[in-house]
C-alpha cells in the first residue's frame, strides 16, 4: 500500500461551516449515480478531470510558497477511491532495490503490486542511468540495457548498445542515441543512423515524436533545436538559439498535441541563470515563461495534457520555486505542490495530467514521490530513482 506525505498546500481548499440542518448530501448522491447508470450506463458516471484548470495560481512575482516541507508519516493508508478511472488503469516503471541488487519495476498508479521485468547484478553498473520507454499500447518497454521487455510474457529480445530510446505514437520505429542518432524499427531490426550528435544523459526524454510520428526534434545545447523527418530523411535546424540571444539550450521537451515545445534557455553569456522559454514546433514564436533570476531550473519541463500547463523541478533549496512545480502558459502564474528536494531527473505526468511523479531525496537516499495535483495529497511510491508513467 502507497505511504502518504504530509501535503505542502499553498492554496488549501476552504471549508464552511453550516448554520442550518445539513442537507443528506450522501442520499442524493447515490441517488445521482443510479439514475446516470440507468440513463447512461457506468461509462456515463465517469468524469474526466482537469486537473490543471479553475485553480489560481500563485504569480512568478510573489508565488505562494510553504514554509515546511513534506515529511513521511510511515502509515499505510488505504486506496485512494477518489482517483479517476484513466489513473486507476495506468502504470508507473521505476528503478529501486529489490534485495537481490537494483530493478526495473511496473506497478500500478499507486505503487503497490509491484513486478520486476528486469533484475541487474548489483555488481555491474548497468542500472545507473538506466533510461527507458514505453511503447504506445503499454505491452513492452525499451530500455537501455539492451532489451525491448514484452510485459506480459516477460519475454526479452535483444537489441542495438543505445541510450534515451524514443518508441514513435504509431509504435513502429524507435530512436535512440549511439555515439550518434539511430532509427531501428520495433523488434530491433533494421537500425539505421540518422545523424551525428545528440544528447544522451541516460534521460527517456531526449527525444520528441509529432504525433503522426512523421518527425522527432532533439536539441544541440550550444546551437539549437533540430528537427528529423523521416519522409524525406532531411534534418533541420528550426530553431537558432543565438540568433535569439539564447547562449545555451537544454531540457527539450515537446506537447503532446505536437504545436508546441519548450526548453531550458540561457539568456546570459556566463550561463548562471536559466528559464522556460515556448515556441512552435517551427520554431516560431518564442516566448519566455519563467523569471527565475538567480534560481535556475533544475530539471526538464514537461507539458500537461492540454499543452498549457508545465511541470518542472527546482533542487536549489534556497529557491522560494525548490521542489515541484507548475507553471501556466497563458498566465505565466506558477504553483509549488511540494517542497522535497529532487533530482535532476525529469518529472513524469499520468496520461489523464493527474498525478505528476518525480524523484526527491532524503539525504542521498533516491524517494520517488507522486503528487495528486487535485488534492495536493503527496505519496511515496517507492525508494528508488526514475520514475515514468505508462502512455
Amino acid at each position: 500500500m502507497p505511504e502518504q506525505v504530509n501535503p505542502v498546500t499553498p492554496q488549501q481548499p476552504t471549508t464552511t461551516v453550516a448554520t442550518k440542518k445539513p442537507i443528506n448530501w450522501k442520499l442524493i448522491g447515490i441517488i445521482a449515480v443510479i439514475a446516470a447508470i440507468i440513463i447512461g450506463g457506468l461509462g456515463y458516471t465517469a468524469i474526466v478531470l482537469n486537473v490543471f484548470g479553475g485553480k489560481k495560481e500563485a504569480s512568478v512575482e510573489t508565488p505562494k510558497v510553504a514554509t515546511s516541507s513534506p515529511t513521511t508519516t510511515g502509515k499505510e493508508q488505504p486506496k485512494d477511491e477518489t482517483a479517476n478511472l484513466d489513473s486507476q488503469t495506468s502504470k508507473v516503471s521505476f528503478v529501486a532495490e529489490s534485495g537481490k541488487g537494483p530493478a526495473l519495476y511496473i506497478a500500478d498508479w499507486d505503487g503497490s503490486n509491484k513486478e520486476i521485468l528486469q533484475q541487474f547484478d548489483p555488481k555491474s553498473q548497468e542500472a545507473a542511468g538506466l533510461s527507458w520507454d514505453w511503447s504506445p499500447d503499454n505491452k513492452k518497454i525499451v530500455a537501455s540495457s539492451r532489451v525491448i521487455i514484452d510485459i506480459a510474457s516477460k519475454k526479452q529480445t535483444a537489441i542495438p548498445v543505445g541510450r534515451c530510446h524514443n518508441w514513435s505514437p504509431d509504435g513502429k520505429k524507435i530512436i535512440y542515441e549511439s555515439g550518434g542518432i539511430y532509427i531501428m524499427n520495433s523488434d530491433g531490426t533494421g537500425s539505421r543512423k540518422v545523424a551525428d550528435g545528440g544528447m544522451c544523459g541516460g534521460s527517456n526524454s531526449v527525444f520528441h515524436w509529432l504525433p503522426n510520428s512523421s518527425e522527432f526534434f532533439f536539441m544541440v545545447m550550444n546551437k539549437g533545436i533540430y528537427s528529423y523527418n523521416l519522409s524525406t530523411d532531411k534534418l533541420t535546424l528550426v530553431f537558432d538559439a543565438l540568433s535569439h540571444g539564447i547562449y545555451q539550450v537544454r531540457e527539450l521537451t515537446v506537447s503532446r498535441e505536437g504545436n508546441r515545445m519548450a526548453f531550458l534557455g540561457a539568456s546570459d553569456k556566463n550561463l548562471t541563470t536559466e528559464d522556460i522559454y515556448i515556441a512552435k514546433t517551427d520554431g516560431s514564436g518564442l516566448e519566455k515563461i519563467t523569471n527565475f533570476d538567480k534560481y535556475g531550473v533544475a530539471a526538464q519541463p514537461v507539458f500537461a495534457p492540454g499543452g498549457n500547463v508545465i511541470a518542472f523541478l527546482v533542487n536549489n533549496i534556497y529557491s522560494p520555486y525548490s521542489g515541484l512545480n507548475t507553471v501556466n502558459i497563458s498566465t505565466k502564474e506558477i504553483k509549488n505542490l511540494s517542497k522535497n528536494g529532487t533530482d535532476y531527473s525529469p518529472p513524469s505526468i499520468s496520461r489523464d495530467g493527474r498525478f505528476i511523479s518525480y524523484t526527491s531525496f532524503v539525504g542521498t537516499t533516491g524517494v520517488l514521490l507522486t503528487v495528486d495535483t487535485t488534492t495536493y495529497k503527496v505519496t511515496k511510491l517507492a525508494d528508488g530513482q526514475a520514475v515514468l508513467w505508462s502512455k
